[in-house]
């Protein structure tokens, strides 16, 4: 009995250094004679040789059989001479029948009538677009002198801006740093302004430079100022009631034991915006106005503490 040899192992394409032409051994040293190290090994895959390809191209039927090619399933009576079976058509005409077991079989061939094309079609595609970079790559490695003095300037240059970040970002840490310390030392209410100096900042972005009448000039001055004025008054009320300590039935629960004010933001506010807007002379407006605003700060500021404060029951 003869000893079953063991076949040699299939290569992948390389250059082979002598002529830096493609070899296409079909095992090591059988064509080219290349040294045995310099062949990229792949024991799953077979190049292509071109005998085989030309085999494939010339094994295409042409006009003979035309695409498409389809199947059919032809089912018989069960009987030995007339069993089941599939086909393989081109224009109507058998040009293949297979058992009715090989159905995928049946479909693979009537798909390769097409697909085998296609595929040589798109091997042809793909080796012009790889002659096409590698030409492309040739020239390129031809600047690569230039190419690497670029690179060199480049990171050189890379490097004095990443020195010249580095030392700005330092700069930022110590004038953030000293930024938080004038504010600690400021208190909240310099962090509200700064909040507030956001606010304006995006509003002149959107809407840019405002200058409107300070009421509406369709109306009457004093009308509208007094109408302001009656509001500001009523407010005024509100809040003297508010400030004195009592305690209502049935609307103080949860509060306090005993009397006890009920100031709330809304009031104050109100009635230092009303009386801001019942002046009528320009330097007496603006000086409410900034009491308005100085109000509107210190809501903020005890919105803040209320969220910073532990919730009522939580150990301390």
């Amino acid at each position: 009995m003869t000893e079953p040899t063991t076949p040699a192992p299939r290569v992948t394409s390389h250059t082979y250094e002598g002529d830096s032409g493609p070899c296409r051994a079909e095992a090591y040293g059988q064509t080219c004679g290349a040294p045995r190290d310099v062949h990229e090994l792949d024991e799953g895959h077979a190049p292509l040789l071109p005998e085989r390809e030309q085999e494939i191209r010339e094994s295409d039927p042409g006009d003979w059989y035309r695409a498409p090619w389809t199947t059919d399933y032809v089912e018989g009576n069960g009987e030995a001479d007339d069993p089941s079976y599939w086909r393989v058509i081109s224009e109507g005409a058998t040009i293949a029948t297979l058992p009715d077991f090989a159905g995928n079989l049946a479909l693979f061939i009537a798909e390769a009538r097409e697909a085998v094309p296609e595929l040589l079609a798109e091997l042809d595609r793909v080796r012009a677009e790889r002659d096409k970079w590698a030409a492309h790559l040739n020239a390129t490695a031809q600047g690569a002198g230039r190419l690497q003095n670029q690179v060199d300037r480049l990171t050189a240059e890379r490097n004095r801006a990443v020195r010249a970040f580095e030392s700005l970002a330092q700069k930022h840490d110590k004038a953030k740093t000293e930024r938080d310390e004038l504010r600690a030392e400021a208190g909240p209410t310099r962090a509200v302004l700064d909040e507030i100096h956001a606010e304006r900042a995006r509003q002149e972005e959107k809407w840019g430079e405002q200058n409107h009448p300070d009421v509406d000039p369709r109306d009457i001055p004093y009308v509208t100022h007094g109408y302001y004025a009656s509001h500001a008054d009523i407010w005024r009320q509100v809040n003297e009631e508010r400030a004195k300590p009592s305690r209502s039935l049935g609307r103080c629960t949860g509060h306090p034991e005993g009397p006890h004010p009920h100031t709330a933001w809304d009031g104050v506010l109100l009635e230092k915006a009303y009386e801001a807007l019942a002046e009528e002379d320009p330097a007496r407006l603006r000086a409410e106005l900034i009491q308005v605003a100085a109000v509107a700060v210190a809501w903020v500021e005890a919105i803040d503490r209320r969220a910073a404060a532990p919730a009522e029951g939580t150990d301390h």
